[in-house]
């Protein structure tokens, strides 16, 4: 009895570790399908789905043509998604802005990795000393 539970234990975590090792792979599709499927869901009676699904598809495409990194294409869905969040519906107009914002932004601009002095503190001015820190 004890062997098979610890067979069913050992079975179960094995197909947890997969489904979320899964789910890391294909999380900026599933961000990706989800997003637009709820841009699509917000946008105005008679707006043109394929102007979504166009917008959506290009950065996709950007992403697995390597012009665009996974993770910048996940935080701009998460940007987008958070701008969703607000509103039941949108108008076109809204829905144009928030495409051409999405689809223009430009990718974030990383520090240099051989910068030395990145996490310091930027000296002040020619002598002047430091705040004393007081209790």
């Amino acid at each position: 009895m004890r062997r098979a539970v610890n067979t069913v234990l050992v079975l179960l975590l094995v197909t947890i570790v997969v489904a979320g090792a899964l789910l890391y792979a294909y999380r900026a599709e599933l961000v990706w399908l989800v997003v637009k499927n709820d841009t699509v869901y917000k946008a105005p009676y008679g707006y043109p789905v394929e102007r979504i699904e166009s917008v959506f598809q290009q950065e996709r495409t950007r992403m697995e043509q390597g012009s665009l990194g996974k993770e910048d294409l996940l935080d701009r869905l998460f940007d987008l998604s958070q701008r969703l969040e607000k509103t039941q519906h949108l108008s076109a107009e809204e829905l144009d802005r928030l495409l051409d914002s999405f689809q223009r932004r430009p990718p974030p601009v990383a520090p240099p990795a051989d910068n030395p002095r990145r996490g310091t503190i930027p000296p002040g001015p020619r002598g002047a000393t430091p705040n004393p820190v007081t209790k």
